[in-house]
């Protein structure tokens, strides 16, 4: 087998539910590949190849192209998910992946109904 296969891309974020202007902090957990086998896209940061990188998409116009997987985020404005991309290229392909982030004001929205029963 000549090459190996391309990056799986795949982050998480923390807090799960922030509210506009809260730091929100991405933490890059993908799969890169190499001749003798996979290893975390990290573990080499940074990556030093032009080729090479990660490129986050946050959905509110502020593309992020760097050499490093882990990085932080603040939304100004309420949304009900903002469609959070992540693409990482090796030297072989690039792959993304993309995950919704909500973010709202705490206590906004619909109210919390509870069924009482009449009896």
């Amino acid at each position: 087998m000549t090459g190996h296969p391309a990056p799986s891309p795949e982050f998480k974020f923390t807090p799960s539910n922030p509210a506009p202007g809260t730091l929100i902090n991405f933490n890059d957990i993908s799969i890169c590949y190499s001749n003798s086998g996979p290893y975390e896209c990290k573990s080499t940061n940074p990556i030093t190849s032009a080729l090479n990188g990660y490129t986050w998409q946050f959905d509110d116009g502020s593309p992020l192209n760097t050499t490093v997987g882990d990085v932080t985020h603040t939304y100004a404005t309420e949304k009900v998910s903002y469609n959070v991309g992540l693409t990482v290229c090796d030297e072989v392909n690039c792959c993304n992946i993309k995950h919704l982030v909500p973010v709202k004001i705490e206590g906004s929205g619909l109210p919390n109904w509870k069924e009482i029963s009449p009896f």
